[in-house]
């Protein structure tokens, strides 16, 4: 029968009985007019039995300074049913490196071939030192240590990696107008191009087993993988190009003529 669950004895049973008689040795049963019931035997383990190696496998998991965070278990009552025999535990299922709120995954009790899992639910609170406004930072302002300042947040329910250090945002620009005492992350750090307007950069030309590079100055500032316009120093004709890389670019489809 399954494991926590009785069944009747039937036929099939008796005959599994017989084949196994030399094994098991003399078995009498003696039930007249009465149907046997199996059970397996078996043993019940709380998710709370496991908080030990539960707290090891998130503490090894996330990146989380230790005292930046609380780990709840929240359903420590939640039971599984095993085979009364020595078992070993596998906890797998959290992929995440800084989870914050509310959080499952997996613990699985292993009996030689069983499996026998179930869900954990875990909420994970997270208090750290983070980036703050300190005035209002106009859209493509600088960040600096005058304008910012570091605090320690309840940032459980914050939807953003927070930046936690003054050299994280010091010299980069923000992507929009920040108001005092906003968190700040990486959405409201505009992107360091690496190709600025009016620098010279190579375009490389692929044509076929032939490459071809030539000089030209950009018209556009960008990231790995835009797509800008640059000005070729000769012919001062616009192409449309894709930047791979800091200083240089390929020539996009279509913009055979040079």
């Amino acid at each position: 029968a399954p494991v926590g669950y009785s069944r009747f004895f039937n036929s099939n049973d008796a005959m599994k009985l017989l084949m196994r008689e030399k094994e098991l040795g003399n078995i009498s049963c003696n039930c007249k007019n009465k149907r046997l019931i199996v059970k397996t035997g078996f043993r019940e383990k709380r998710v709370g039995d496991f908080e030990q190696e539960i707290i090891k496998y998130v503490k090894d998991k996330i990146m989380w300074q230790p005292d930046d965070y609380k780990l709840a278990i929240m359903n420590s009552n939640k039971k599984c049913k095993c085979l009364n025999k020595p078992f070993d535990i596998e906890i797998s299922g959290l992929s995440e490196k800084y989870p914050k709120g509310n959080i499952n995954f997996k613990l699985t009790i292993v009996q030689s071939t069983q499996k026998y899992s179930v869900n954990i639910a875990c909420r994970i609170t997270v208090c750290t030192q983070v980036v703050i406004a300190n005035s209002t930072i106009n859209r493509k302002s600088r960040f600096n240590e005058t304008n910012c300042f570091i605090e320690k947040r309840d940032i459980t329910n914050f939807n953003y990696i927070p930046c936690t250090r003054l050299s994280d945002v010091c010299n980069k620009t923000a992507s929009r107008t920040v108001s005092p005492g906003t968190i700040i992350h990486e959405k409201i750090i505009a992107k360091t191009p690496d190709i600025e307007r009016d620098e010279q950069v190579q375009v490389i030309v692929n044509n076929g087993r032939v490459k071809i590079s030539m000089s030209a100055l950009a018209r556009e500032a960008g990231c790995c993988g835009d797509k800008i316009w640059v000005e070729n120093e000769m012919t001062h004709k616009l192409l449309k190009v894709k930047i791979v890389e800091p200083g240089r670019v390929v020539l996009m489809q279509g913009e055979e003529t040079l």
